[in-house]
């Protein structure tokens, strides 16, 4: 995953390629990793945003990729 800064608004894509550009993180591809992965916060830190992020276009990814 990265963060589109090309939107209006910051935004986590999934990468899966892992070809754009900016700083990623790694993820499982299981919904409860996100789900943990959003609690804790770890997704903003990985990223090194200050701000949380919206995550409906990495939910909807992971619901169609489980």
């Amino acid at each position: 995953m990265v963060v589109d800064r090309r939107a209006a608004t910051a935004v986590v894509v999934v990468d899966p390629r892992a070809v754009l550009p900016g700083r990623g993180v790694w993820l499982h591809q299981r919904s409860d990793c996100l789900d943990r992965a959003e609690t804790r916060r770890a997704i903003q830190r990985g990223l090194r945003v200050a701000q949380s992020l919206p995550l409906e276009q990495v939910r909807a990814w992971f619901d169609s990729h489980a």
